[in-house]
């Protein structure tokens, strides 16, 4: 396969932020908190609430099949809803393995009434309503949208935060319902028992439903190019994929984007992406390739993400191990930690083949439209030398010896090799003496 050949069109439109918001079972207070925080959200109603426990209701029980642990119900909640953000009220019960934790906000840091613009995260609905404002309701129509403000029975409190929504009674946050009433001329609207079903069904447009205007028709990204800056290695995994595709030195792959692998006795083994990839001509028949890479746009690879390629490694001999970075160059500090990774993989596993060899790539071989050699030219030294000299039909195991040199100032493999030889050599004659 190839993707040089394809055009590749990203279409954004704006959505709003989804935030998934984890309540504990009968935590009631708390419960019409978050009806309160996303009635004044744009896309608020859309926004799910998770419900968080520690042991798996009774009512999850089955006789005939085991239930699932609890983590694993909120884990696949969290799954399924895909949010961008998880909001809870105490960050110390929730594990780092159920959401990522950089992306885990209190209640405070949705909405903070010390601020001039209380809301962080998300659109303020007022700007939605000044928006419809001029759209729509400032001029006269012949057939006016009821829009109503609920004013619910006591009894009838949560389950009209509920459906209908419920602003903040914070002196900080009233003007969202000040400028919800000015812009649409709401009349207050009494929700008892006896006529629930009909203002839900009848009474017109509440502060909640509202909050789904302008969204209806838009589509929702998902993975990393859903939210700004959160993609990260994402572009660099695309371009890595892209690289592998159509380099020449393959003829078929199948591959999967940022998993995770678990086993029982160790901890989960991480990686922004894994190839299978067959070397060679369509004709020839070897055994795949297994490739692990690590990516980074343009933030620095770490003593941590080594460390756990390592591990990979460790658990897959022979596979090769890959650092994929949009810059062009590496800094000293990450030159030595992966270079010591590198040389650890030059050992032999059988005959000719590596324990796990280690490739480099960088914004010259990702962000160039031709494959190695000929992205290497013209680029000075030390690319200039293996543009002249280097060939595709070379494999994989020299390219990954190539980019170790280029983009890690690391000795040749075989310089490697004689190095190694000479010491045994030594100490063999030490030992003899």
């Amino acid at each position: 396969m190839s993707f040089r050949d394809n055009k590749i069109t990203i279409n954004k439109k704006l959505r709003p932020t989804r935030l998934a918001f984890l309540v504990r079972k009968d935590d009631n207070r708390t419960l019409r908190e978050v009806f309160r925080i996303n009635t004044c959200l744009w896309g608020g109603i859309y926004n799910p609430i998770i419900p968080f426990f520690k042991k798996t209701p009774p009512n999850w029980e089955d006789r005939r099949f085991r239930h699932p642990p609890a983590s694993s119900i909120i884990k696949g909640y969290l799954d399924s809803f895909d949010p961008d953000y998880l909001v809870v009220k105490n960050r110390q019960e929730t594990a780092d393995a159920l959401f990522d934790k950089e992306r885990i906000l209190s209640f405070d840091e949705v909405i903070n009434i010390k601020d001039d613009r209380p809301i962080s995260y998300g659109v303020d609905v007022t700007d939605l309503y000044w928006h419809l404002y001029e759209k729509d309701f400032k001029f006269e129509r012949r057939h006016p949208i009821k829009v109503f403000c609920p004013i619910p029975s006591p009894e009838l409190s949560l389950v009209s935060a509920c459906t209908f929504g419920d602003f903040p009674d914070q002196k900080e946050m009233q003007y969202v319902k000040k400028n919800y009433c000015h812009c649409f001329n709401a009349k207050d609207l009494v929700i008892e028992q006896s006529n629930f079903d009909e203002c839900f069904l009848n009474e017109g447009v509440s502060p909640l439903r509202i909050t789904r205007s302008e969204n209806d028709w838009h589509l929702r990204t998902i993975g990393p190019f859903s939210v700004e800056n959160y993609a990260q290695g994402g572009y660099c995994v695309a371009l890595s994929l892209e690289f592998f595709g159509g380099h020449g030195l393959s003829n078929e792959m199948t591959w999967i984007p940022s998993f995770t692998l678990k086993t029982k006795k160790e901890s989960p083994l991480e990686a922004d992406f894994g190839i299978f990839l067959s070397e060679g001509r369509i004709d020839e028949i070897k055994s795949p390739l297994v490739i692990f890479g690590e990516c980074k746009s343009f933030s620095e690879f770490t003593t941590k993400d080594v460390n756990r390629m390592g591990r990979l490694a460790d658990q897959f001999p022979g596979a090769i191990i890959t650092f994929c970075t949009l810059r062009k160059t590496l800094t000293v500090r990450e030159r030595k930690i992966i270079a010591t990774l590198a040389r650890r993989g030059r050992k032999h596993l059988k005959a000719e083949q590596w324990i796990n060899p280690v490739l480099v790539l960088t914004a010259i071989e990702l962000f160039d439209m031709l494959e190695p050699p000929s992205c290497w030219k013209d680029k000075g030294a030390p690319y200039q030398k293996f543009a002249e000299d280097w060939r595709a039909a070379d494999g994989i195991k020299n390219l990954c010896d190539a980019t170790q040199q280029m983009h890690l100032g690391i000795e040749s493999y075989w310089d490697w090799y004689e190095q190694k030889r000479q010491k045994r050599l030594a100490r063999r004659k030490s030992l003899s003496s």
